[in-house]
């Protein structure tokens, strides 16, 4: 009787650790794809920055 318990207790806790595990990788899924977008609008930002810093060296 108490192996049974102890037997459930123990997949039940694998399965909250399996899906905690999971979790954790799709939420650094998420981080990373986020990170890459804000990475992307700098970079097209800056080049915008570079290429309106020369327009204003030619009007002057």
């Amino acid at each position: 009787m108490i192996a049974k318990v102890f037997d459930k207790a123990i997949k039940d806790y694998a399965t909250i650790e399996d899906e905690y595990n999971n979790m954790s990788i799709e939420t650094e899924i998420k981080r990373k794809e986020i990170k890459s977008k804000i990475e992307e609008q700098a970079k097209r930002f800056d080049e915008k920055r570079k290429r309106n810093r020369k327009l204003f060296k030619q009007i002057r």
